[in-house]
């Protein structure tokens, strides 16, 4: 049997920077996003700190609607780019 090599989905990590770089970037915690949220306090460290592999696309989506983000509107914006994602 050929396996094919495991390759990492680029977004994995993506979302992990995304997340940690606009909840900085407009000066909220992880207890107030949290708490606005409804999303662990370690659910969201282990997402910023890419402890879980394949995110939940519809926590990481609440999360950024909560921080003021569109889903769609960061699906076009990459990590390498200097300025945060429009929202």
């Amino acid at each position: 049997m050929i396996s094919r090599p495991k390759t990492k989905r680029q977004t994995d990590s993506d979302w992990a920077i995304i997340v940690k770089g606009v909840r900085k970037e407009i000066g909220m915690t992880r207890s107030e996003l949290s708490r606005l949220s409804g999303i662990g306090i370690g659910t969201i460290e282990n997402y910023e700190n890419q402890k879980i592999a394949e995110p939940s696309i519809y926590k990481i989506e609440t999360l950024l609607r909560i921080m003021g983000y569109d889903l769609e509107a960061i699906r076009t914006w990459s990590p390498e780019q200097s300025s945060s994602p429009n929202k």
